[in-house]
C-alpha cells in the first residue's frame, strides 16, 4: 500500500457504467491493494497488480478441519473428566463402569483422529499435484 504522496496534486475524474463500475470493484476486491485508488494508479501507470487467488480445495479442508476440532475439544474434555473419575474411584464396580466409559471415548477419540489423518492425506495429495 502506497502512503499518501503530498506531490500528488492532479486529480483524475472518468465516468463508468454500472458494468464497468462492477468490475473494476471486482477486480480491486480481488487484489492485494487496500485503496482502489492504488489499484486504479498501478492499472493506468502499467505496474504489476498482486491478486489473491483462492483454492477451493484449501477452503473445504479448512472447513473439515474446524468442525473435527470442534468435535475433537469436545470428546477430549469429556475423556479428560473420565479419566479424572477414574482416578477418584475406590469401588471396583463403578470402576469398571467409568473405564469402559473411558474406552468407548478413547475409540471415538481414535477414530476422529484417523478422520484428521486422512483428509490431510487426502489435500496433501491434492497440493502437491498442483505444484508439480
Amino acid at each position: 500500500m502506497e502512503a499518501h504522496n503530498p506531490n500528488r496534486i492532479y486529480r483524475i475524474n472518468f465516468r463508468l457504467t454500472d458494468v464497468e463500475h462492477q468490475k473494476i470493484l471486482t477486480s480491486w476486491q480481488k487484489s492485494s491493494d487496500q485503496k482502489l485508488s492504488d489499484y486504479g494508479r498501478k492499472l493506468l501507470l502499467g505496474k504489476p497488480v498482486t491478486f489473491f487467488i483462492r483454492d477451493r480445495s484449501w477452503d473445504l479442508f479448512t472447513a473439515e478441519m474446524a468442525k473435527l476440532r470442534k468435535e475433537l475439544k469436545v470428546l477430549g474434555n469429556n475423556f479428560n473428566q473420565v479419566v479424572r473419575r477414574i482416578n477418584g474411584l475406590k469401588e471396583l464396580p463403578r470402576y469398571e463402569f467409568w473405564l469402559q466409559d473411558a474406552k468407548k471415548k478413547q475409540e471415538t477419540l481414535l477414530e476422529i483422529t484417523k478422520d484428521i489423518q486422512q483428509q490431510i492425506n487426502k489435500n496433501a495429495s491434492t497440493w502437491y499435484q498442483k505444484s508439480s
